[in-house]
């Protein structure tokens, strides 16, 4: 390693202040890459939150039914927000996972209740689908 004096004597080498320089600037772009991350994390929440308020709105129009029963918004829990690929038609879906507060008897099927539901709508904020979650009724099949 070559050693350089400057004019005050002391000495510094190219090399260690080119290392210096590169450590220097690596946290930076490290901060950059973390920002850009905390803006994506914050704008998947704010999407997140807009999708839930459009599935609100659909909850109130009525237009969400469990057999015979229409669903409210005192009704449901939202929990969770996923965008799905569908790969056999390429189209990109949103799926809505919410809990019941109240479980909804499946007719023809006394001990069964369907406690949850995913609601499927396509990009365009249009209800695709509702899938029911369903289990057996504790409270009816314990003696």
């Amino acid at each position: 390693m070559r050693l350089v004096r400057c004019k005050d004597g002391r000495f510094w080498s190219p090399l260690i202040s080119a290392v210096v320089l590169c450590l220097s600037l690596m946290p930076s772009a490290y901060a950059e890459h973390l920002l850009d991350r905390k803006t994506a994390e914050y704008n998947q929440r704010i999407e997140s939150r807009l999708i839930v308020n459009l599935y609100h709105d659909l909850v109130d129009k009525g237009a969400i039914q469990v057999y015979e029963h229409t669903l409210r918004r005192e009704d449901v829990i939202p929990v969770s927000v996923a965008h799905n690929y569908l790969l056999e038609n390429d189209e990109l879906v949103v799926h809505i996972f919410s809990k019941l507060r109240s479980s909804i008897p499946i007719p023809g099927q006394p001990s069964m209740v369907v406690h949850a539901v995913t609601v499927v709508l396509n990009m365009d904020g249009q209800l695709q689908s509702v899938i029911y979650h369903a289990r057996q009724d504790t409270a009816k099949t314990d003696p």
